[in-house]
């Protein structure tokens, strides 16, 4: 059984009993806000190992949004090898920025990201391409 599609969120970790009460990450918080989610809606979570929970926002308040968990689910992974890909990055962030979306919704795992003869980029912003990984 999976979640229905309601607004999905990140989260690590998650905690593991139902009924329990606890606050989300300023930054998925402020999520919240701009979302113009409000006390006694649901969302869904997830922790990127595997882990789903259903919660009901109990308060919307960006430096303090309290969730109370209503289910919780175990997603097994679903095959025994992982997908890991070396690219030299490109002078474009915004190609950079495609590139580990589309890598990610195909189900790579890991993205490394190299130094070659014809590297054009050398720095990036590692925290931003993370954050959209995740």
């Amino acid at each position: 059984m999976r979640f229905q599609a309601t607004h999905l969120f990140f989260q690590y970790p998650l905690p593991n009993d139902i009924g329990t009460n606890f606050q989300l990450e300023l930054e998925e918080a402020r999520h919240i806000k701009s979302m113009r989610l409000r006390q006694g809606d649901l969302i869904d979570l997830c922790d990127g190992k595997g882990k789903h929970l259903r919660a009901e926002i109990i308060s919307p308040a960006v430096k303090a949004c309290e969730l109370k968990v209503l289910s919780v689910q175990q997603i097994p992974k679903g095959r025994d090898y992982r997908i890991h890909i070396a690219i030299a990055p490109t002078k474009s962030q915004d190609r950079i920025d495609w590139f580990v979306e589309k890598a990610i919704e195909n189900g790579v795992d890991k993205i490394s990201f190299i130094d070659t003869a014809h590297t054009e980029r050398i720095s990036m912003k590692s925290d931003r391409l993370l954050r959209k990984a995740i």
